[in-house]
This record gives C-alpha cells, sequence and structure tokens, in this order.
C-alpha cells in the first residue's frame, strides 16, 4: 500500500508538471529516499544504520535548489539515483532487492 500511494503522488506529479508547463509553473518531485527521522526510525524494521540516513536539514536544502533550478525530478544522494535506474531498467531485480530489504524483515507475506 506504501509503494502504491507513492508511485501514485509521483505520477500524480509528473500530469501535474507536463499540465502546468504552459504557464510557466514548475511542479518538482522528490524521491527522497531514507531520511533521518522520528518515522523512520519508528517504523523501520532496521535502524542499525540509521546514521546513513540523509539529515532532513540536507534533504531540504537539496529541494530548495532543485526548486530554485526548476527540475522536475530530485532523486537526492547516490543511491536513490542507482535504485531508480535499476528500477526502470531492470524491475525484477528491483522488486527483490526491496522484498529483500524491507519485506522480508518485516515478516510480510511473501509474493510469488
Amino acid at each position: 500500500m506504501y509503494a502504491a500511494t507513492k508511485d501514485g503522488l509521483a505520477s500524480f506529479g509528473r500530469s501535474m508538471a507536463v499540465a502546468l508547463a504552459p504557464r510557466q509553473i514548475s511542479v518538482l518531485t522528490v524521491y527522497p529516499g531514507p531520511t533521518r527521522t522520528a518515522h523512520a526510525r519508528r517504523y523501520s524494521p532496521d535502524n542499525r544504520h540509521e546514521q546513513r540516513r540523509m539529515p532532513p536539514e540536507q534533504l531540504a536544502a537539496l529541494i530548495f535548489r532543485a526548486q530554485q533550478r526548476r527540475r522536475r525530478i530530485l532523486l537526492p544522494g547516490t543511491a536513490a539515483t542507482i535504485m531508480a535506474a535499476v528500477g526502470h531498467l531492470f524491475p525484477a531485480l528491483a522488486e527483490w532487492g526491496m522484498r529483500r530489504a524491507i519485506l522480508d524483515r518485516l515478516g510480510a507475506v511473501q509474493y510469488e
């Protein structure tokens, strides 16, 4: 459900960017990745590497700069960029990685 909601918001952002471009209105869609927040700490299946998560202040600065540059998409950090490329080029591999990193740790139902 969480992933589907994020994907729906991303599609909405892309649609709004196209629809509003003729009016010189820019829409920035952000794919933040792991961010060091209380929410992430509470709901993460594994907090051993919390320090690897991006500090929210750093993410906010990246968002501000991207908006100033009128970018349409922001993938902050190398990991987010790599994961987006893998997901685009090799969707089955990305699905396997997400299942292994998140769903299996949560004890979720295995999908065939």
